[in-house]
């Protein structure tokens, strides 16, 4: 008696958990049922009283249609077809009659959609053949045949809208199908929130819960959540691309609906010093490629790219034509050309593109250091002719901006070293290979050379020492005397 007692009690525990069991599962189980419910109430659904064809008429199409009576379906949702009704009973009335003498071979109920391509009938969503309604030139539907119930796939029930309920007939081996209403599709309204950058990967906005958003970017897709927001991940930037469309649609019941909204391009940050520059035959002798060219008007104009977001972004510089050296190169003096440079992050974003109006000029020869004065000291009279040198060098140096190869020619002349009362013995010379040649008011070259490659600045006297350059000559014969002397000089490109 305790054994059974006991053995009876855990077959009632047992019991009570299954039932709890069974309950739990009730409440997460679809809503949907096989249950026939009318679908001819809801708004989704539109009679057409006086019939209309869906494709092509037979010839002189119909003289008569028939009456639309209930129409249910199973699995329905408040009323409205879904993609998981399988059945659907519906009852027609009157008669089907042709305008023409011909006969109609056959005719039945039929439930379907938009014509298929290079198709003229509608396409059937019936999956087996339905009660025939008899043939003739007029049928009347029987009182036996005006209720029938169609099974139906509305699997894909999304692309399948307009659904229409009708019939179909053959007519001299061709076939007609007819509508006498239709499941239209409901227009959904979701929406894009927030501003959408180029530089974007996702796509918020709102919609309807457990609905299927996507975009016209990828077959990426989401479902919108219990708090009616939905994030939709690319995978992908949006780019370049001007605007985005992303779609709801109610899987259930085929309903769709579409947002559109504009993408902004996000830029990085361009700025210049100077918008116009001068080109000096001279630079071309390191322009000799698109990327020497960048990086030199980059530099010469001033251009900075920086990316507002992103402090540590690696840019790249960029001009929007190409061959650029030969562009240069091809300048004439006073001719100009226009380059627009712009930058590139790594993170693709770029930025707009600066005009720049590179104009060529000639190349300058000129002077571009000479001492104010030199001294040579305080000297002792010698015993015998003496040449001595400046207590500083001469350290002339010349700016050449011309062609590389041009020549240039230092020369100079002098005055007399004198004093306020005597004339000194002795005079400034230029002495070069033990030559020596006194500086009078006649011009003798100094120093001279060609332009270099990449060198714009040269030091004329850089070679000058006790055997070279312009020396003092003093004769022993020299009175004691404080002298002073001035040195013209002259830079040529001719000899």
């Amino acid at each position: 008696m305790f054994k059974g007692r006991k053995s009876w009690l855990l077959i009632l525990v047992l019991s009570v958990l299954g039932l709890l069991n069974i309950f739990s599962l009730g409440g997460m189980a679809a809503t949907l049922t096989d249950k026939m419910t009318d679908v001819k109430a809801n708004k989704a659904f539109q009679a057409v009283p006086l019939g209309n064809v869906v494709g092509s008429n037979v010839d002189s199409g119909l003289s008569s249609y028939p009456a639309l009576g209930a129409v249910t379906a199973n699995y329905a949702d408040n009323g409205r077809i879904t993609n998981q009704t399988t059945k659907i009973t519906m009852t027609m009335t009157g008669s089907i009659a042709l305008r023409s003498s011909n006969t109609m071979a056959k005719a039945y109920f039929d439930i379907m959609t938009n014509p298929a391509s290079g198709s003229y009938t509608g396409t059937t969503l019936v999956t087996s053949t339905p009660t025939s309604l008899g043939s003739g030139n007029s049928i009347t539907i029987s009182s036996l045949k005006q209720t029938q119930t169609l099974a139906v796939n509305f699997q894909n029930i999304k692309s399948k809208l307009p659904i229409y309920i009708g019939f179909r007939i053959m007519v001299n081996g061709e076939e007609g199908t007819y509508q006498m209403g239709r499941f239209n599709v409901q227009t959904l309204t979701p929406k894009i929130t927030g501003t959408l950058y180029s530089t974007d990967t996702l796509i918020k906005g709102t919609g309807t819960t457990g609905n299927t958003i996507s975009s016209n970017i990828n077959g990426v897709t989401t479902t919108v959540g219990s708090d009616g927001t939905y994030t939709l991940s690319l995978g992908t930037t949006l780019g370049a691309l001007s605007s985005v469309t992303v779609t709801e649609v109610d899987e259930i019941t085929g309903d769709k609906g579409t947002a559109t909204a504009t993408v902004t391009l996000k830029k990085l940050n361009i700025t210049s010093t100077k918008s116009e520059i001068e080109l000096y035959p001279s630079d071309l002798d390191a322009l000799t490629s698109d990327n020497a060219v960048i990086a030199w008007l980059v530099k010469q104009a001033g251009i900075v790219v920086t990316n507002p977001d992103s402090a540590t972004d690696t840019i790249t510089y960029m001009a929007k034509e190409t061959d650029l050296a030969s562009k240069l190169n091809s300048l004439a003096a006073g001719g100009s050309t226009m380059i627009n440079i712009y930058g590139q992050g790594s993170s693709g974003l770029r930025s707009d593109a600066k005009t720049i109006t590179v104009t060529m000029r000639d190349g300058t020869l000129s002077i571009e250091t000479l001492p104010t004065s030199l001294t040579f000291g305080i000297l002792s009279i010698p015993f015998k002719e003496t040449l001595y040198q400046p207590t500083s060098g001469w350290n002339i140096s010349i700016n050449d901006t011309r062609k590389t190869g041009s020549p240039w020619y230092l020369r100079a002349t002098a005055t007399a070293m004198t004093s306020s009362t005597r004339t000194m013995s002795g005079n400034l010379i230029y002495l070069n290979a033990g030559n020596k040649q006194v500086l009078t008011n006649a011009s003798v070259t100094v120093s001279s050379g060609k332009k270099i490659a990449g060198i714009t600045s040269t030091n004329a006297t850089s070679g000058w020492s006790s055997g070279q350059g312009i020396l003092l000559d003093v004769q022993p014969s020299v009175q004691i005397d404080s002298y002073n002397g001035t040195v013209n000089w002259t830079l040529q490109d001719i000899p």
